[in-house]
């Protein structure tokens, strides 16, 4: 049965509460299937990385971690697998097979061995969601009955060199029925169209920044990471979240899909909800507004009528915490405001 949002001025004073300018000085906070991690040495943002401490975290998802001090390697244990990366090197193993490639090398700091947060999604199968606002991660265990896939594709040069790579994630949700065949079909054509958008858009300027620049040229990538966030009452939802470098600043965006688990077909949120367009348009005004007047100075001067003519561009996913709906960099504020978004507590 639908069920019905009530008073709007709730929606306001949770984004006016909830935002913090992007560009305050702030400490990463992270949270692990909603329990706050306390750290010893807290996560750093590095190089537009934000790299967090392993053990911490690993333990906090029920692995064992040890240190191997002869050959600088952490060793964790996760059930029945078994993940190893070496300090200064780049490469994840799991039960001895290379598993993933890092952007940035494990580090120590503080005594502390430092690795890229989506080492947890990319080792774990968790999700895990940047809150550039609040400087918030937050890491969900993979749920039952849903694993991850990805596109993996490196593009070169003449001279072999790399200049274009994608690693682009989808969620993938188990089970044989026709509707979860078209569901899992619909999340890998999307990502499918991210990864093959971004390669088109960026190669040509990859090749010609990497005849500009030589050794010094740093590769153009896209990284994302995909999970369900909802998975009950016969619903499914999913989000994906892209960060990319193309030469200057790093850049995020994210897409979302819910889908009906018994039809396989795509729902609206007035599929969800008994409010109507307008109600629901008020809502998403009522709250992105409360976000421009929190920090107008990090949104477009005209930013108030711009979201009235964005608001079929606004997106949401839907969660055990509620239901979050989000805009995209570049929409109502410049990409370096990153993406922005609201969430509103319900139960479907």
């Amino acid at each position: 049965m639908k069920r019905k949002f009530y008073a709007l001025g709730l929606v306001v004073s949770l984004a006016l509460s909830a935002v913090t300018p992007a560009w305050a000085a702030q400490q990463v906070q992270v949270y692990v299937d909603g329990e706050k991690v306390s750290f010893d040495q807290a996560p750093v943002i590095e190089s537009g990385r934000t790299l967090v401490p392993m053990n911490a975290i690993f333990t906090a998802m029920g692995s064992e971690v040890v240190w191997d001090e002869a050959n600088r390697t952490v060793i964790a244990n996760h059930g029945s697998d078994t993940f190893t990366l070496q300090i200064g090197q780049n490469e994840i193993y799991k039960n001895g097979a290379l598993l993933y490639t890092m952007d940035v090398p494990a580090k120590i700091i503080g005594s502390r061995t430092m690795v890229p947060v989506r080492v947890v999604s990319e080792s774990l199968g968790a999700a895990v969601l940047w809150d550039e606002d609040n400087y918030i991660i937050t890491i969900t265990s993979p749920m039952e009955g849903t694993s991850a896939s990805y596109f993996n594709t490196t593009l070169t040069a003449s001279d072999g060199t790399p200049i274009l790579k994608t690693s682009v994630a989808y969620p993938v949700i188990d089970g044989s029925s026709d509707a979860i065949h078209r569901i899992n079909q619909a999340l890998y054509q999307q990502a499918l169209a991210v990864e093959q958008n971004f390669l088109t858009q960026y190669l040509s300027s990859a090749q010609n920044a990497y005849q500009a620049n030589g050794s010094a040229f740093q590769p153009y990538y896209m990284t994302g990471t995909a999970a369900a966030t909802y998975l009950d009452h016969g619903i499914l939802s999913a989000v994906s979240n892209t960060s990319s470098y193309t030469g200057g600043a790093i850049t995020y965006s994210r897409t979302s899909a819910t889908f009906d688990l018994a039809t396989g077909q795509s729902l609206e949120l007035t599929d969800l909800v008994s409010d109507g367009r307008n109600a629901l348009e008020d809502l998403m005004t009522a709250g992105f507004s409360a976000i421009i007047d929190a920090a107008p100075s990090a949104f477009y001067s005209d930013a108030k009528s711009r979201l009235a003519n964005a608001l079929d561009q606004a997106a949401f996913y839907v969660s055990e915490d509620g239901i979050t709906f989000f805009l995209n960099p570049g929409i109502i504020a410049p990409a370096e405001a990153g993406i922005i978004s609201f969430s509103v507590p319900y139960t479907l």
